[in-house]
């Protein structure tokens, strides 16, 4: 708008581009956007005393946050100076420091997916963390049996149902000739029976309310090195409904270990819980699954974290988000080096948009890497 005073014109209004003024209002919204975010996270906090702080347990990874932070920082000098570069008309320059900015942009995306990649591995992510005994024990059921569906869909390629693929396999497996010693294949085979075996004694127990988390425990670190699965001549036990049985799993102690390897009489206690002597005449096969497959380094040691899902929500919706806005600040980037030598003065208000918006990007990381990381473990040695 202008008025006019005799002869002169005044022009009104403020003195910057609507497009600079558009993405300062912009921003302002995004401020209000994470002010709530952050509000939220604060309230959270400080009203859940029990709060997860123990970053062997959250997987919080601070020194990779602290690298995040530095890379940020550096990325932001780097806009300043291409920027400065673009005023200055030295649009080479401009387009070097646009490209050490995407590089940072993306050593931070990357420490980020290594930091993800950690919590998925330990399965850190709302709704699914244990905050009491029993969550921490189903979900020790629940890892044993996605290893357990994996390795027979190793064994058993298709796109058959599990009880179908467990059919096929229970017919592959024979006894091995008089003379003969099992094959590599059969011993597979039943190490995944094994294994099985195992997997539908745990969830029944735990499904009964049998076992304490100790008892979990104790079971992940030694148990399936001790488990045993023997197939006999003459039956050494009983079913409940009182079938003679000619197959026993259980476990076995160390010295009975030795005992089995060394091909001696040994005693395993069947998960039956009653203990059962084999003689060495009267056995036909036997494998100690884990020694076959290996699939306890797949079954992570059970934890409990009060307030875990919630720390995982806010977690996930901050850094989630902030990504985001990372990968819109490398869009305007892109574009602009997309120009190639083509780039020219006027891509200047362009140019200084996008930098503002990198360096918001930058000041809620700024935010978030204390909140995040450093907060959690001041108020744990509080």
């Amino acid at each position: 708008m202008a008025q006019t005073h005799g002869t002169t014109s005044v022009k009104m209004g403020i003195p910057i581009s609507r497009a600079k003024l558009g993405m300062w209002l912009f921003l302002g919204t995004e401020i209000m956007f994470f002010t709530a975010f952050i509000g939220t996270y604060i309230v959270c906090f400080f009203g859940s005393p029990g709060w997860p702080t123990d970053t062997h347990q959250t997987h919080i990874n601070i020194a990779a946050g602290g690298i995040n932070t530095f890379v940020l920082i550096l990325s932001s000098y780097f806009v300043v100076v291409a920027h400065e570069a673009m005023g200055l008309r030295d649009f080479a320059k401009a387009r070097k420091f646009l490209i050490m900015t995407m590089v940072l942009a993306f050593v931070f995306l990357g420490i980020k997916t290594y930091e993800y990649k950690g919590k998925f591995d330990h399965n850190i992510l709302p709704g699914k963390i244990a905050e009491d005994d029993f969550q921490a024990m189903d979900n020790v059921v629940k890892a044993m049996k996605t290893a357990v569906e994996r390795e027979l869909d190793s064994l058993i390629p298709g796109t058959e149902k599990p009880y179908e693929k467990q059919a096929a396999l229970n017919q592959k497996i024979t006894e091995p000739k008089a003379g003969e010693a099992e094959s590599a294949e059969q011993r597979t085979y039943r190490a995944w029976q094994g294994w099985n075996e195992e997997f539908n004694r745990l969830r029944t127990e735990v499904s009964g309310n049998k076992l304490t988390l100790k008892d979990v425990e104790e079971r992940l670190e030694t148990g399936y090195a001790h488990t045993i699965i023997v197939d006999t001549k003459a039956p050494v036990l009983k079913a409940a409904d009182g079938r003679d049985l000619t197959h026993v799993a259980g476990t076995l102690e160390d010295s009975q270990i030795e005992a089995y390897k060394a091909k001696q009489p040994f005693t395993l206690k069947a998960h039956t819980g009653e203990t059962v002597s084999i003689a060495p005449d009267n056995l036909v096969t036997a494998v100690i699954p884990a020694e076959v497959i290996d699939l306890g380094h797949e079954i992570h040691h059970p934890f409990v974290m009060p307030y875990g899902n919630l720390f995982a929500s806010c977690y996930f919706l901050m850094t989630a988000f902030h990504a985001i806005h990372v990968l819109v600040g490398m869009t305007m980037f892109a574009w602009l080096l997309m120009q190639g030598s083509a780039l020219n003065e006027t891509w200047s208000d362009f140019m200084e948009n996008a930098g503002l918006y990198w360096h918001f990007v930058d000041l809620v990381w700024i935010f978030l890497f204390p909140l995040l990381y450093i907060l959690p473990g001041l108020m744990r040695a509080v």
